[in-house]
C-alpha cells in the first residue's frame, strides 16, 4: 500500500477508498481521489514498478469479493481497508 501511494501520489485515505472498478489495466490507469474540485475523481496513470502489486491487489479483491482494492480480510472491525487501520500499521512499521 506504501509503494502504491508513494508511485501514485493518493493520499493515505483515497488509497482506503479506491474500488476495484476505479483501476483500468488496459489503459494503466485508476481514477479517484478527495479533498478539492481538482483532486477528485483525477486519472491517475499506473507506474510500471507498481503494476503487479494492482494486478495482485485487484485478483486477491475479487478472490474476497470485495469492491475494494485494499482489503483486510482477518480484521474483527470489517474486511476494508479503513484509513485508521493503515495510520495504525503504518506507525508500528515506523516504530512510533
Amino acid at each position: 500500500m506504501i509503494l502504491i501511494g508513494i508511485y501514485s501520489g493518493w493520499r493515505p485515505q483515497e488509497l482506503s477508498i479506491l474500488k476495484i472498478a476505479d483501476i483500468d489495466l488496459e489503459n494503466n490507469t485508476m481514477f479517484g481521489g478527495l479533498k478539492t474540485d481538482a483532486g477528485r475523481n483525477r486519472c491517475v496513470p499506473i507506474h510500471s514498478k507498481i503494476r503487479d502489486l494492482i494486478i495482485k491487489r485487484v485478483d486477491q479483491a475479487k478472490e474476497l469479493e470485495s469492491d475494494y482494492l485494499f482489503n483486510d480480510p482477518d480484521s474483527q472491525s470489517g474486511m476494508r481497508m479503513t484509513y485508521d487501520k493503515y495510520r495504525s500499521r503504518w506507525n508500528k512499521v515506523m516504530g512510533k
